[in-house]
């Protein structure tokens, strides 16, 4: 495992995916994944609990996923956006338009709940991750 600081150069320059994104998962014999979505169904396929993403709401679960994905994503963009401009650099516009992409994507969960069962299913535990990252949307 690589910690990766996106404010360090010298961090930053070990991560394994050209695109210089996280996450990426670089197996022993050097194939590298890249993509939320896909090392976790590497790493579903190699626990054999496959119950996280049944065979028959695979396509269901992958786009509840990547709204989930979407959270975070629009979240880390608030963030790093005051993190690396000035003050005066800062578009409200684009902000208040990140911020409506989060608040859509949870208004969109609230809408459409699913069932926790005694399993969570890919697209729980992505909403979990979401939660857990703690951020706060209002500057």
């Amino acid at each position: 495992m690589v910690n990766i600081d996106g404010n360090d150069p010298q961090s930053t320059a070990l991560n394994p995916n050209p695109l210089k994104k996280i996450p990426a998962l670089e197996l022993d014999f050097g194939q590298l994944i890249v993509d939320s979505n896909v090392i976790c169904v590497h790493l579903i396929t190699q626990s054999g609990r496959l119950e996280f993403l049944s065979e028959d709401r695979r396509v269901d679960l992958f786009s509840r996923a990547t709204l989930a994905d979407g959270i975070t994503e629009a979240a880390f963009l608030m963030v790093y956006k005051h993190q690396f401009r000035a003050e005066s650099q800062i578009n409200i516009e684009w902000l208040i338009h990140q911020n409506q992409k989060v608040l859509g994507d949870l208004e969109w969960f609230t809408d459409n709940l699913t069932e926790i069962i005694a399993t969570p299913t890919i697209d729980q535990v992505g909403l979990a991750i979401t939660r857990l990252s703690r951020f706060s949307f209002l500057w």
